[in-house]
């Protein structure tokens, strides 16, 4: 959010449109806020990928038998930290 200022202006402007300054977000509200709904989808998106790198930086990765990756057989004791 802080690399896309216009993208956050845009997600204020729909919640001030659709919710005003009476109330805060309710779940309920993510129907009629797409936009707002879109941008927390990717914020914690990237997040979470952001997080799976660093785990996978302070451990290593290293297969049990009978571990498949997209449906491929991985030998035992293959790194698969990459």
């Amino acid at each position: 959010m802080v690399k896309h200022p216009e993208v956050f202006k845009k997600a204020q402007e729909e919640i001030d449109k659709v919710i005003g300054n009476d109330r805060l977000v309710d779940y309920d509200d993510k129907d009629s806020l797409p936009y707002f709904a879109a941008v927390l989808k990717e914020v914690l998106r990237c997040v979470r990928f952001r997080l799976c790198c660093l785990v996978a930086r302070k451990f290593d990765f290293v297969t049990h038998p009978a571990v498949s990756r997209w449906g491929c057989p991985v030998p035992l004791g293959q790194d698969i930290s990459e």
